[in-house]
């Protein structure tokens, strides 16, 4: 009686460790990791798309005139969405420019979300600022990040965006505003474009006296 019961202590503890060595080999290999991370996210975004539709329901049931406060939850789980699936992407492209991917992400929705707002209050455009400010450094952070130049040329392209969105800035606070006063943008225009074209002379003059002190020395 004894002996049967240890060998079925035995087979119950052979059984225990298969099954443990199984799931540690399941653990060790890429493609399981691959599969539950892909479930992972397919279940969340099922569990975000319901929370949001539940919020929707909600807001036409209580207060279907007021702020569309639904789009609130939906930007967060918007941004939690994407940078789950971003930290879980192996795209070798989405992994070396994760950052400038992230930002993009979160300007956009947050760009939207601001003019929804904006839209919705009815009040003075007061969201072109932010989501102007947001484009130049998405524009900027671009430049750094994927412009094959040299430190000086990357300079001068920061200039030139900066130049640009200042500029629309300026102009639309102008446009927008009540009553409209003196339209100063028509001096900020030149002011800043021969800041600009100086930039421009200056790095050129720099690059042409480099070349000439390297052909000499060659």
């Amino acid at each position: 009686m004894s002996t049967q019961q240890n060998s079925t202590d035995a087979s119950s503890v052979k059984s225990t460790v298969n099954h443990a060595i199984n799931r540690a080999r399941q653990s060790l290999n890429p493609e399981s990791k691959d599969l539950s991370s892909k479930q992972g996210t397919r279940q969340l975004g099922y569990l975000l798309s319901v929370v949001n539709i539940f919020f929707l329901m909600m807001y036409f049931l209580i207060s279907p005139l007021s702020l569309p406060w639904f789009i609130y939850p939906l930007y967060l789980s918007g941004l939690l969405y994407g940078v789950v699936l971003l930290g879980l992407s192996k795209s070798p492209s989405v992994n070396a420019n994760k950052r400038l991917y992230l930002n993009g992400l979160f300007s956009s929705l947050t760009s939207l979300m601001l003019v929804v707002t904006n839209e919705h209050l009815g009040s003075t455009p007061w969201s072109i600022t932010p989501v102007l400010l947001m484009g130049l450094g998405l524009s900027v952070h671009y430049i750094l990040e994927k412009s094959q130049s040299d430190a000086p040329t990357k300079l001068l392209y920061t200039h030139a965006t900066a130049y640009v969105f200042g500029n629309v800035l300026l102009f639309s606070r102008w446009a927008y505003s009540s009553p409209r006063g003196f339209p100063y943008f028509l001096l900020t225009l030149p002011l800043f474009g021969a800041l600009l074209g100086g930039h421009y002379m200056m790095l050129s003059y720099i690059e042409q006296k480099l070349e000439e002190k390297n052909s000499k020395k060659q």
